[in-house]
């Protein structure tokens, strides 16, 4: 989502990347910025349309590896003694996204803003989420279980008086759960 976000800052359409790809060859082609108006608006709409149905793609792909990523695990109703709706983190992660992701200049700024955001999401004991997962029809969830808060991905709508069983789950950080 980061890397869209940084082209469709830059204004980086499909055709001025494949433009750029190629200036170093020695081909006779099209110089991007010379095509009629139209034809540009044309692919700039074609270039935004596919960078924000990309991530959808990717992590509706992530969504069917789901049953074969981190360890299996379940919570039972007589155990879970709170459920909430964890929007309060949503917006503010999301919204993380969205200006880091305007506000990086430059392809090598990134590069390592990503590595950067990789490296601590996965060593902080953190909650980690896909904030695309809503568009696919996850819902969000604090379950306390004991002394111990967890984040939980599902598609289900949870509501008061609902079974709190969860079988099948996956583990996918110490406190970060995905129903699968």
């Amino acid at each position: 989502m980061m890397v869209s976000l940084y082209l469709i800052n830059k204004g980086m359409s499909i055709g001025k990347l494949l433009y750029k790809l190629q200036l170093s060859k020695e081909e006779n082609i099209i110089d991007f910025d010379s095509l009629p108006l139209e034809i540009s608006h044309i692919w700039n709409i074609i270039s935004f349309v596919l960078y924000i149905l990309i991530p959808i793609f990717v992590s509706y792909i992530q969504t069917k590896s789901f049953d074969k990523m981190g360890h299996p695990a379940s919570m039972k109703d007589q155990n879970v003694t709170e459920v909430t709706e964890a929007g309060d983190i949503i917006v503010p992660t999301f919204l993380a996204y969205i200006f880091v992701g305007l506000g990086i200049s430059n392809v090598i700024s990134l590069i390592s803003v990503l590595l950067l955001l990789i490296i601590f999401g996965l060593k902080s004991q953190t909650y980690l989420y896909n904030p695309v997962l809503l568009l696919l029809g996850y819902h969000f969830y604090y379950v306390k279980e004991g002394k111990y808060k967890y984040l939980l991905m599902t598609r289900r709508k949870l509501n008061k008086g609902d079974s709190m069983d969860f079988d099948n789950l996956r583990q996918i950080t110490d406190y970060t759960f995905i129903e699968v």
